[in-house]
């Protein structure tokens, strides 16, 4: 996503970009001027395909909901032109819904792109998804 971003900004002038991550390592990329970011709060997957806050003393439920709030906020203030979804349409455990029904109702300039990368699963994890 990041490789996504520098891209763009290279290529159109006077682009701004907000990145929305709950990527632990997202701290540690050098990210370029023109591109600002919001951490969200980590999620853990065990193997069995449970969800847990990494770090947060919290439920995982809370964890999710704070997670949706933060990405709708940012995007109700933001009024991005464009919103690059990760792998997953609706986001972790649907936390982007809100947001999609946001920008249905009250952003109807806004486009959304799903990026598809490489099948990072097993066959059988990803045609279930």
């Amino acid at each position: 996503m990041l490789s996504i971003c520098e891209y763009l900004l290279e290529s159109l002038p006077n682009l701004s970009i907000l990145l929305i991550s709950g990527s632990p390592m997202l701290h540690s990329f050098r990210t370029p001027v023109e591109l600002d970011y919001i951490k969200l709060p980590c999620i853990n997957r065990s193997y069995s395909g449970k969800l847990s806050p990494k770090y947060l003393g919290t439920q995982t439920d809370e964890t999710l909901k704070l997670r949706a709030d933060i990405i709708l906020a940012a995007t109700a203030n933001f009024k991005p032109d464009l919103i690059l979804v990760d792998k997953k349409p609706y986001g972790l455990n649907q936390e982007l819904k809100p947001t999609i029904n946001y920008i249905k109702q009250f952003l109807h300039s806004t486009k959304l792109v799903l990026v598809l990368r490489d099948i990072l699963d097993s066959p059988e994890v990803t045609i279930n998804e």
